[in-house]
This record gives structure tokens, sequence and C-alpha cells, in this order.
């Protein structure tokens, strides 16, 4: 995904809670029908392979680093406060 290739994913209940059919091509998990199918069908059509890749480029960027560090900091730093810790941020 973060290298602009459109992914084809098992349709897993993991995978439906983070990617919807508008970021990746589901395909049916452990069928290698679905599989080739779902491979056939964007080998055939590049405007669902670019559209794919343009809105995974958009999803990915809503979960870099600059977007979420200050929740992700935030979080380190409720657990070490709640763990009674003393930690010393270095820059």
């Amino acid at each position: 995904m973060s290298v602009d290739v459109p992914v084809i994913v098992p349709e897993t209940a993991i995978d439906r809670y983070y990617f919807n059919d508008s970021v990746v091509k589901f395909f049916q998990a452990n069928d290698e029908k679905s599989l080739a199918e779902a491979m056939l069908l964007l080998i055939d059509n590049p405007g669902l392979r670019q559209e794919l890749v343009r809105n995974a480029r958009e999803f990915i960027e809503g979960y870099s680093w600059e977007k979420n560090k200050d929740i992700y900091l935030g979080l380190v730093d409720s657990l070490v406060a709640s763990s009674g810790r003393r930690v010393v941020a270095k820059e």
C-alpha cells in the first residue's frame, strides 16, 4: 500500500475492521479461485487500480506518525504515569 501498489487481501474480520472496499480488493479467504478472480479484475481494470491506490494513499496519510504521534505518546505517558515510574523524555 505504501508503495502505491493496489492490495488484495483475504476477507477476514480483522481486515474488514481496518479496511473497506475503497482501499483494498477483498477475496474470499482460503479460496484460490476468488483470489484469481480478484487478481484478474485488477489486471483488467486500470481505473480500479488507480482508485485503490489513491484511496489507500489517503488512508495511509491518516495513520502517519506526524498525525498520530501526540496520541501515541500521550497513551505511553498515561501508561507510564499509572505505573508510578518516572521517565525523562529525550529529544
